[in-house]
């Protein structure tokens, strides 16, 4: 029963053990897991800064580039406006100058034809190609100076292409870099949507694992309960058993004290008796003694040892030859055979009795010692 009753207690201790161990673990995935989300709350917002600072610096270095783009166009579109109106003023001076020439050699032709008509009559053919020479001259410089604005216009022109042909592909560059961190971004965005997916069905299992716990740990409880319960009641029942034992082992002992008390008490009697039956052999006639009292005195010691018994089997035997010679005596050693065998009979029930006292004793002091040790 001691055993038993260890062997429940280290269960209990170890059924305990595992519930400690099986919360700690609980516990511990649970803030393993509010720390893997709040890892990747921090990662996703770290990387939504820094989506939106690279957006930013794009959108501003576009803008940037933009500007410039403009401020060049415009300065260039303005010095090729500036350049043609001045073409277009020079065009103008030199046509106004060709023209008041003219105007100057026709009033003068009008006003010399009056005074030398005849002198101008033979130099007009003259005057005239010379004035259209004149004017070719002037409409091959004017065509020249408008070829060389034409060419100083295309060299413009071409010196912009030239210019911003890096800036354009600059320009492509960015754009095809901007249309590959839109791609990137929508597969963020999609990245970002199935994670917070996954992080959805991760807190649906851990739900479900939280339920499933309650329901284990619950089972578990009610198991616990049962074997406490099962523990105490065996407990009661070992304490009421051990109550009943030790009231039993109570009532043998007094028993027993009250058995030796008596054995005892019959030890002075048999004395007596032995002390009259040598009073009354005085009292015996020749032929009435049979046997003398030793025997019975030699008799009386049950535990004696090898050497003595060979005595007392020799002195049976002599006895039961003088039985044969004196069978008048019977009815008085039947009496004497029945003392014998009751004198003999609760001297070995006294020894058995005591014999088991010691081994209650012993039984007694070694549960005790178990349950002091328990």
């Amino acid at each position: 029963m001691p055993q038993i009753a260890e062997d429940v207690e280290i269960a209990c201790r170890n059924f305990d053990r595992a519930l400690d161990i099986k919360d700690y673990r609980i516990s511990f995935l649970m803030d393993a897991l509010d720390e893997a989300e709040e890892q990747y709350q921090r990662n996703v917002w770290s990387h939504i800064e820094i989506i939106d600072q690279l957006l930013e610096t794009y959108r501003k270095r576009v803008q940037r580039e933009e500007r410039n783009y403009q401020r060049t166009l415009s300065e260039t579109v303005n010095q090729a406006n500036t350049e043609i109106s001045k073409i277009d003023r020079q065009s103008n001076e030199d046509e106004t100058l060709m023209e008041s020439i003219t105007r100057g050699v026709e009033r003068k032709g009008e006003e010399s034809l009056d005074n030398i008509k005849s002198i101008t009559l033979s130099k007009i053919d003259a005057f005239v190609q010379d004035s259209k020479d004149l004017c070719r001259i002037s409409a091959g410089q004017l065509e020249n100076r408008l070829r060389s604005s034409w060419d100083n216009l295309r060299r413009i022109l071409s010196d912009y292409h030239n210019k911003t042909k890096n800036r354009r592909k600059c320009y492509e560059t960015i754009k095809e870099k901007d249309e590959k961190d839109q791609q990137v971004i929508a597969q963020q965005v999609m990245r970002t949507g199935n994670l917070c997916e996954e992080i959805r069905k991760l807190r649906g299992k851990i739900t479900m694992y939280d339920a499933t716990a309650k329901k284990n740990i619950s089972e578990i409880r009610i198991e616990y309960d049962f074997f406490e319960n099962a523990y105490w009641t065996m407990k009661n029942r070992l304490l009421s058993e051990q109550t009943k034992d030790q009231d039993q082992l109570k009532i043998l002992t007094i028993e027993y004290n009250k058995t030796i008390k008596h054995l005892e008490r019959l030890v002075p009697k048999g004395k007596r008796l032995l002390t009259l039956m040598q009073i009354c052999r005085k009292y015996e006639t020749e032929k009435e003694k049979v046997i003398p009292f030793d025997y019975c005195m030699e008799v009386k010691n049950s535990l004696i040892p090898s050497s003595q018994q060979v005595s007392v089997l020799s002195n049976l035997d002599m006895t039961h030859q003088i039985m044969e010679d004196y069978q008048d005596l019977t009815n008085f050693w039947r009496r004497v055979g029945a003392a014998q065998i009751s004198t003999m009979q609760l001297r070995s029930e006294k020894d058995n009795l005591r014999s088991e006292a010691n081994r209650l004793r012993e039984y007694l002091h070694s549960y005790m010692t178990q349950k002091v040790r328990g």
